[in-house]
């Protein structure tokens, strides 16, 4: 993405910065996280071997890259920049499809060669997510489906990565094959909750209200669970602006739809939270947000 998302200024603002040409939102999340392009053209004196291999992924010949491979089978394991990034990361990293299928083509152990962090705890599939090309998730996941499971190191799956770029179409595709358990804030990891949690203010944040509203239909308790950045869904969607009437302009049938929808005035998001231990302490509470949040998706669902 060349120019900066549309985001609320209220939202998270402080966290927006400049990813060398690409803008985004919630630094505070992302950091080194989801910074995709941390230095690549640095090659250890241990990888001055692979410097050829590493010239040809980046530059994207294909020909040259299976000569490479063939003369040489150890490097598709190999580490070719000082951080670690195999290959397959480096081919990802350069967006350059034919010559990740050609590296996926010879992974005989996907488990195992797909899974490989670099030292700043990424996955191919990570940096795919952060890139939104979705042909190249669909290479990484058809060759390895757990993969869309493998945290980063601020515990974020890859839908969730993707959701902090933006990359709809990457979101929704990953969407159909992250397992939702990956995202229950019922079980006995926290962070399965706090990426269900982080998926839905972001879905909200970036109008895919149809996955957020599905996440909150099947796991109730992520219209009030916190996520990483301590934000709910019911701030998410507070902050905006184009989700309400006052923001965008309906038509006469969805206007009346939405008066029909009773909504109390929020001055300040952050108050209708009454926290403790990242819970709301009145049940009632509870059915309340999840009331609202269940009618004003829906509607925006319709729209």
């Amino acid at each position: 993405m060349d120019t900066e998302k549309g985001y609320p200024r209220g939202f998270r603002a402080d966290s927006i910065r400049s990813e060398t040409g690409r803008s985004s939102f919630r630094s505070d999340s992302m950091q080194i996280d989801e910074a995709a392009e941390l230095p690549q053209n640095k090659i250890g004196q241990e990888n001055s071997t692979y410097l050829v291999l590493f010239k040809n992924i980046d530059s994207g010949n294909l020909e040259a890259t299976k000569a490479f491979l063939d003369r040489n089978p150890e490097a598709l394991t190999a580490s070719l920049t000082s951080n670690g990034d195999r290959p397959i990361h480096k081919a990802v990293l350069s967006g350059h499809i034919k010559i990740v299928e050609e590296i996926i083509r010879r992974i005989h152990d996907p488990e195992q060669v797909l899974k490989i962090k670099n030292d700043n705890g990424y996955t191919a599939l990570t940096y795919a997510a952060t890139g939104g090309i979705v042909r190249i998730a669909e290479c990484l996941v058809n060759k390895c489906p757990s993969l869309v499971s493998v945290r980063n190191e601020k515990e974020h799956i890859p839908i969730v990565v993707a959701s902090l770029y933006g990359h709809k179409h990457l979101v929704r595709y990953l969407y159909n094959h992250t397992p939702l358990s990956d995202l229950d804030p019922d079980g006995s990891d926290d962070h399965n909750g706090k990426n269900g949690a982080m998926l839905v203010t972001n879905c909200i944040v970036d109008g895919l209200y149809g996955i957020a509203l599905d996440l909150i239909q099947r796991y109730p308790k992520l219209a009030y669970t916190r996520d990483s950045d301590n934000d709910t869904a019911i701030i998410a969607l507070a902050q905006t602006p184009c989700a309400f009437l006052s923001g965008t302009r309906l038509a006469f049938w969805q206007r009346w739809i939405y008066y029909c929808i009773h909504i109390e005035k929020v001055n300040n998001p952050h108050e209708v939270l009454n926290h403790h231990d990242h819970q709301y302490r009145k049940e009632e509470d509870h059915s309340w947000i999840q009331d609202k949040l269940w009618k004003h998706l829906k509607v925006l669902c319709k729209q």
